[in-house]
């Protein structure tokens, strides 16, 4: 897959899209068809955020997409098309300007309609979002 990578930490000049591996293990993977670039992550492109991962890392904290699978979980009922269009329109009405682990846990009811299928995803996601 392709991805936007920190390579070294010379601002915007030190980013590369490349081939990065498919990522594994639980979470959700998402198929990115807009991102976008917030101040922390230029501050990360130059090592002057409070988290500082040491390069290659991959920018995308701001990402709007499609869920392309809920990985190694059972579900009763997966999401489709319409449910990531209802989450976004969720979102927007909630005036969401990031999605935190806690706002995306809250809202796994707008992706997943039975009640096991949201308790079994709360449980496995993990959002590593730096603050």
């Amino acid at each position: 897959m392709r991805a936007a990578q920190v390579t070294r930490l010379d601002g915007p000049d030190g980013i590369e899209v490349t081939d990065v591996e498919e990522p594994t293990g639980d979470g959700i993977v998402v198929d990115v068809h807009a991102a976008g670039a917030a101040f922390p992550d230029a501050l990360l492109t130059r090592g002057l955020y409070q988290y500082r991962p040491e390069p290659p890392f991959v920018l995308g904290s701001e990402i709007a997409g499609v869920v392309r699978s809920l990985r190694q979980l059972e579900l009763k009922k997966r999401p489709s098309v319409s449910e990531p269009i209802d989450l976004a329109h969720t979102l927007f009405l909630l005036g969401a300007e990031e999605i935190t682990p806690e706002l995306a846990v809250d809202t796994l009811h707008v992706l997943l309609k039975y009640q096991s299928d949201i308790e079994k995803a709360a449980a496995e996601l993990t959002v590593g979002q730096p603050t």
